[in-house]
């Protein structure tokens, strides 16, 4: 007998391509599946349309008592799974019909499997045929747990895997930024992540289209990557990826290796977040430059390197220049009284 393949689905509030996703999953040339949905409190049609499925095909679904967020009610969806493959699934994507089919011919053993996928607009125009073909192919190098550290290179909704992960990957750790990160960097330390180079979803693209192109001077790319990690300190992205660092650096499925790699690039993030001038930061990130900016070239990975120094330099020159603005107007302010 084939073996069973769970999808889990996440819904919220997705009532109007509910239907394009669901259809594709029953679509599909493998017919050994079941369907776990977790809904997180949908306030418009979705659940209606979950139980006209459930109807029809068997479909499972439970409503959430209270808001999870999308990852929390991912990790609740892949706990009910029971197949011996999981398969995630988004609300809004369209399924080639022969994507589970080719997805467990390929996984030959491996941990997981992944493949490229077609760029959609909201009508499902194709944006693009192909993500990966502007991405660095990571997968086929020995160091995917290093990438992964770093930034996710892993589609959810592309993804097969085994179901013994769940051993391993659950409950996900706090404040973890996404889920499909998460199960492939535990599942780059049990194996290779095997890519299948052929589109098998149509992945629906709700942002704008824009992108500037164009080379860019080496200047130029320093200021902007100041620009950039000013902002994010702004914004405390790298306080939140401090926290993430650290919430799996606790985790105790990982080896002392793999947790040595963790601390290190943990250390660049508090060293960013905590000193203005970040020195150990900087040379950190110029040895680890190959992992930290994998889609750039070898000299824009130390140009990006620079605007980490800069930006230190130019976020004290800031709080500098507002001290100093501050205390002129204390002694103008003094000089008319």
């Amino acid at each position: 007998m084939e073996p069973l393949v769970s999808v889990a689905l996440a819904t919220y509030n997705g009532a109007q391509y509910l239907r394009d996703q669901l259809d594709s999953i029953y679509n599909q040339t493998y017919k050994n599946i079941e369907v776990i949905v977790c809904d997180d409190c949908s306030v418009d049609d979705t659940v209606n349309i979950l139980k006209e499925y459930k109807k029809r095909y068997g479909l499972k679904f439970c409503v959430n008592e209270q808001r999870l967020g999308f990852v929390k009610n991912f990790e609740k969806a892949i706990g009910l799974c029971k197949g011996d493959y999981i398969a995630l699934c988004d609300q809004d994507d369209i399924w080639m019909p022969e994507k589970i089919e080719t997805l467990i011919k390929n996984i030959n053993g491996h941990p997981i499997i992944c493949s490229d996928l077609i760029l959609v607009e909201k009508n499902n125009n194709v944006v693009d045929t192909s993500l990966y073909r502007h991405v660095d192919l990571r997968f086929y190098s020995q160091d995917q747990f290093k990438y992964l550290v770093n930034s996710n290179f892993v589609v959810g909704c592309t993804t097969l895997f085994q179901s013994y992960l769940k051993n391993y990957i659950l409950p996900f750790p706090e404040n973890i930024p996404f889920h499909d990160w998460w199960i492939a960097l535990v599942a780059s330390t049990m194996g290779n992540i095997i890519f299948y180079a052929e589109p098998l979803v149509r992945y629906r693209y709700h942002g704008n289209n824009n992108s500037k192109t164009g080379k860019r001077n080496i200047v130029n790319s320093i200021f902007e990557k100041i620009k950039e990690v000013k902002e994010k300190m702004h914004n405390n992205f790298y306080e939140e990826k401090k926290r993430w660092l650290a919430n799996i650096y606790k985790s105790n499925i990982f080896s002392i290796e793999h947790k040595k790699y963790i601390n290190t690039i943990l250390h660049i993030y508090v060293d960013m977040t905590e000193k203005f001038f970040p020195v150990k930061a900087s040379i950190l990130a110029l040895k680890h430059r190959k992992y930290m900016f994998p889609r750039r070239g070898p000299v824009k990975r130390i140009v990006f390197t620079l605007g980490i120094v800069f930006a230190g330099l130019f976020r004290l020159l800031d709080i500098y220049s507002n001290h100093m603005g501050k205390n002129s107007k204390f002694i103008m302010d003094k000089q008319r009284n």
